[in-house]
């Protein structure tokens, strides 16, 4: 059930991010159009309290209070194998509360607050004490949703109802006043204590039952496309996480939607309906891939994601918007490169990321991933009983995605598919992801593709570059390709080649871009080759998305369709082995659309950047980093001015001495004027310090 609710503050608030600057020690977080926001994690944390504390004063006269925090806000799973299910989900789920902008401005005005410690001793300032924190002012009002997976009048709903209304501040600093605040629910009239009142006549939840049914003997296989539009930045990490970072990949993986489908179906059909689908042949489900920064009012007109990686190489000076040409652009997959025709001062640079094909014209974009949006926040949980840090404070960093489109094709028996569709048409929210209470939130949709669908996966037609013949001889792979224990061929291309030969039947000419690693997995349900302690599946050595397997012409058509629906190798049921068709190369680099670099701006303006920019480059020329390096400054740039921030002061902390070296003499400049400049503006200055670089390498090279 979804309850859309208010947060009035009261007083000033400082929810933090960890994240600070040179004059600003603390900033609040915000979402990707720059408005101040509550974070969901900090929200769900302040309302397992209040139900601690609801629990801890009346749980003595109530024996169903007992466990109530554990059974409304879940709690993580045991790592010992002797109790696997000691893991619970919470029993609601929450986004991020979003500052109203009445006013459509462009940024909603903060303040800040400069604070120090006194010396107790000499009465007196403390040295280096000194700290300046943004605040949100009293007076702004959020927005958010909550969603109840119970009923709301069982005890596990009205117990969260009444926490959520008992929240009186939001933030850091609550004990100096700050953050002090009022939440009402939209549509509730209700009061606390009518709340509490009530919790104690409610019984407690009971068990789901199944409402949907179809018939298990219908055999036949239909294919239809997933659209998730997320309302909250999701979260699935790629990698095995290493010390206290977590980082999001951009996909969805196969595995992550084949879960979502098969328990939407446990719930609202059964177990055995779940077990027949997870089991059946024909379950074949493709990663989820960005397709959209901006959702559309029909969904049908998102275009068709392909996941790419080493293949296709792009100049590096390219950015969001511009048109690419054959100078700009190579797929070695479908051409070879000529590197006499490739200018030495914007070299072509393999892009991870995705190829979205029109479903109208056929034109093709690439959204790169380094492009895509991203948040970054730093979280610190006090008092966390599963962590073993001696002042019980568990503090990571975690990088998600922000909330964009993705879509993906999935293949299902009919009847399972009608029944997902009539599940979503009662209930469209799901989550996925890591955080699934506080993250990863969003809307499903199943939309129908016939058979013959020209974008399938499976059927999928490009055009090669120097004709207008039709040809589908190259395939990508979009998921794990999972492997031998150990290498059966000398390279990553040749062992490939090999594998395709012994699952298809098919004698691939070539194999490019393969990239060989370590897959790790784990389920809350403990189902699986477990290895080791807990719930984490056997490690394998899967083929990494993106790479390419090209045939000759003595490959039908036809013969790759029927492979491609079935996918290449084993692990269906862990979502491995799903590939699709090249699209063909890309002709254009995808706008995000909210892009900073969209907005309007002066020519007054302008002429100010301009002399700003000419100064920058009169005091530093022939000290200026390359033009690649800038050019990707303006890239991050077209993501938010933090990005952009984030990546310059990676030059001097991170990189090498020598990277470092060609930043040196016009960083402090170069990072004040991005800083200070409105991001719209700022680009307008660094593409023309770019040009100016890339003049001043052509003059350099004609006069030696």
């Amino acid at each position: 059930m979804k309850i859309d609710y208010t947060l009035k503050l009261t007083s000033d608030a400082e929810p933090g991010t960890g994240a600070a600057d040179v004059l600003v020690d603390q900033r609040i977080p915000r979402n990707r159009e720059g408005l101040p926001i509550i974070p969901a994690n900090h929200l769900k944390g302040l309302i397992r309290e209040e139900l601690m504390k609801l629990e801890f004063r009346l749980g003595g006269h109530c024996d169903f209070l007992h466990g109530l925090a554990d059974r409304c806000a879940g709690r993580p799973g045991s790592s010992d194998e002797q109790n696997p299910d000691d893991g619970r989900e919470a029993c609601f789920r929450l986004n991020d509360a979003v500052a109203e902008n009445k006013d459509h401005k462009e940024s909603i005005e903060t303040k800040y607050v400069s604070r120090t410690a006194i010396d107790p001793k000499r009465g007196r300032a403390k040295e280096k004490s000194l700290r300046t924190v943004e605040q949100i002012p009293v007076g702004t009002v959020f927005q958010g949703t909550l969603f109840l997976d119970v009923d709301k009048n069982s005890q596990e709903g009205l117990a969260v109802q009444l926490a959520m209304l008992s929240l009186e501040s939001v933030g850091g600093n609550r004990n100096r006043g700050n953050g002090r605040c009022i939440v009402r629910l939209k549509g509730e009239t209700v009061k606390p204590g009518d709340l509490l009142n009530r919790l104690f006549e409610a019984k407690p939840q009971d068990e789901r039952k199944p409402f949907l049914s179809f018939d298990l003997h219908d055999k036949r296989s239909v294919a239809v496309r997933l659209v998730f539009e997320a309302e909250s930045p999701i979260c699935c990490p790629e990698t095995p996480v290493r010390a206290n970072v977590i980082r999001s990949g951009f996909t969805l993986p196969a595995s992550a939607v084949q879960g979502l489908i098969v328990n939407r179906i446990a719930r609202d059909c059964g177990d055995e309906a779940a077990t027949f689908c997870f089991t059946n042949d024909a379950f074949r489900v493709w990663p989820l891939l960005p397709c959209s920064s901006e959702q559309r009012k029909d969904p049908g007109d998102y275009p068709i994601p392909i996941r790419v990686s080493l293949t296709h190489r792009v100049a590096k000076l390219v950015v969001e918007g511009d048109k690419l040409d054959e100078k700009t652009v190579v797929d070695t997959a479908i051409e070879e490169i000529d590197w006499s025709q490739i200018e030495g001062a914007n070299p072509l640079k393999a892009s991870d990321g995705v190829l979205l094909r029109s479903r109208t014209d056929r034109s093709v974009e690439l959204w790169k991933s380094r492009s895509m949006p991203r948040i970054p926040t730093a979280h610190g949980v006090l008092n966390d009983r599963a962590t073993k840090n001696e002042d019980g404070r568990n503090l990571y960093q975690l990088e998600s995605m922000s909330p964009i489109v993705w879509s993906g094709i999935v293949l299902l028996p009919h009847c399972v598919a009608e029944a997902l569709k009539q599940s979503l048409d009662v209930d469209p929210f799901v989550s996925l992801g890591r955080s699934r209470t506080v993250r990863g939130n969003g809307r499903l949709r199943v939309l129908d593709v016939t058979e013959n669908d020209s974008l399938l996966p499976w059927t999928l037609e490009r055009v090669r570059p120097d004709s207008d013949k039709l040809t589908a001889n190259i395939v990508i792979v979009q998921s794990p390709i999972r492997l031998e224990d150990r290498p059966t061929a000398p390279t990553a291309d040749e062992e490939l080649k090999m594998f395709v030969e012994k699952h298809w039947g098919l004698n691939p000419s070539k194999a490019l871009g393969t990239v060989v690693g370590v897959q790790f997995g784990w389920n809350r349900h403990g189902i699986g080759t477990l290895s080791g302690k807990g719930k984490r599946i056997r490690a394998c050595r899967v083929v990494q998305p993106g790479a390419v397997i090209v045939f000759d012409n003595r490959v039908t058509k036809s013969e790759l369709e029927e492979r491609i629906k079935k996918g290449l190798g084993g692990g269906r049921e862990q979502g491995f082995g799903a590939v699709a068709f090249h699209p063909g190369k890309a002709t254009k680099m995808y706008d995000p659309g909210k892009s900073a670099l969209r907005r309007s701006r002066s020519v007054a303006d302008e002429k100010v950047v301009i002399e700003q920019t000419l100064e920058i480059w009169r005091q530093n020329r022939g000290k200026l980093p390359s033009s690649s390096q800038l050019a990707e400054v303006r890239n991050r740039l077209a993501v938010e001015t933090d990005e952009a921030l984030r990546f310059l002061d990676r030059q001097k902390t991170e990189r090498t001495e020598r990277i470092w070296a060609t930043w040196e003499k016009s960083f402090e400049g170069i990072r004040n004027f991005v800083q200070k400049t409105p991001p719209k503006l700022a680009a307008v200055g660094l593409k023309l310090l770019i040009d100016l670089v890339v003049a001043d390498g052509n003059n350099t090279k004609s006069r030696s």
